[in-house]
């Protein structure tokens, strides 16, 4: 079964290198587990935070009026909408640079706005299509592929329209804060559980707009909402910064790992045995400093 696998070689340091490399390695894994750690605390204290302001056990909550996603739409015609079917937008017309962007499931698969794939037409093609356009602060839901996923569209987002697999929504922002609304599609358990039961199922195997805008929640004052956004904001900001850090963490032990098993590493000032880390921030940015450092 493992015929020929006797007669591979590998290169063998010494017991006391090969320690000190399991030690560095495992140093860096360390810290990666405590940066993804922070980063999925940080995603139950925005969850805790919403429960707290916007359950039926909230201040008010009897008081606020229960309506359809589509009456926080803007009133104009076109304020709900998905993405051109069929032949009106075609893969082959997708470019990797151009005028328009195109925004498909990657962008909000992440349940924050995030580029992908970069997608662009033509400004002859976007005439064409011009109902589609995506404007800042438009709420994207998927609902095809991965579904019920939801972004709010950043403020210097480029010349956009939407594809088939987005439903998108212009809201009326007097009644209705995007982050607020973005959040409460893809995490409360009210509409969750609607979106479940109009799928006669406990996975949801599609959306479609209609079925978007007859969802109901209830519609809290714009003042609690806009303090729920600011505090989603925050979050997002300390949550930017941690991802960096975990990339960049991950990329070191891709490169140390490389340098470790081709014998590039200076290992004379790795210790052979040492503690763990506290996983604070400043600890964790400390010791990958240190880590490097020794390594160079």
């Amino acid at each position: 079964k493992y015929k020929g696998l006797e007669s591979i070689k590998i290169p063998l340091p010494p017991l006391d290198d090969q320690k000190r490399i399991a030690h560095l390695l495992g140093k860096v894994e360390e810290l990666i587990a405590r940066r993804k750690q922070h980063l999925q605390q940080l995603d139950d204290l925005l969850k805790s935070v919403f429960l707290e302001m916007f359950s039926p056990y909230s201040p008010g909550y009897e008081d606020w009026k229960l309506v359809e996603i589509k009456d926080l739409a803007a009133k104009h015609k076109g304020a709900m909408r998905t993405g051109p079917f069929g032949s009106n937008l075609l893969h082959s017309e997708f470019t990797t640079k151009g005028d328009v962007a195109v925004l498909g499931i990657d962008n909000a698969v992440q349940n924050r706005f995030a580029w992908g794939e970069r997608r662009y037409i033509t400004h002859e093609k976007f005439a064409e299509l011009q109902n589609y356009r995506i404007f800042p602060g438009d709420v994207i839901i998927t609902i095809m592929g991965t579904i019920g996923r939801s972004a709010v569209i950043p403020d210097d987002i480029p010349v956009a329209i939407n594809t088939k697999h987005l439903a998108a929504i212009t809201l009326n922002k007097e009644i209705a804060n995007p982050l607020f609304v973005s959040y409460s599609i893809h995490s409360s358990p009210f509409i969750l559980n609607q979106f479940r039961s109009k799928n006669r199922g406990a996975i949801m195997s599609g959306l479609n707009l209609g079925l978007i805008k007859g969802t109901k929640l209830k519609r809290p004052p714009i003042e609690l909402q806009n303090q729920f956004a600011a505090i989603h904001t925050k979050i997002d900001e300390i949550k930017s910064r941690y991802q960096q850090s975990l990339t960049d963490l991950e990329s070191l032990y891709g490169a140390l790992s490389q340098k470790a098993f081709k014998g590039e590493l200076d290992l004379s000032r790795v210790p052979l045995h040492a503690g763990s880390t506290t996983g604070d921030t400043e600890t964790i940015n400390r010791e990958t400093r240190e880590i490097m450092q020794a390594c160079v």
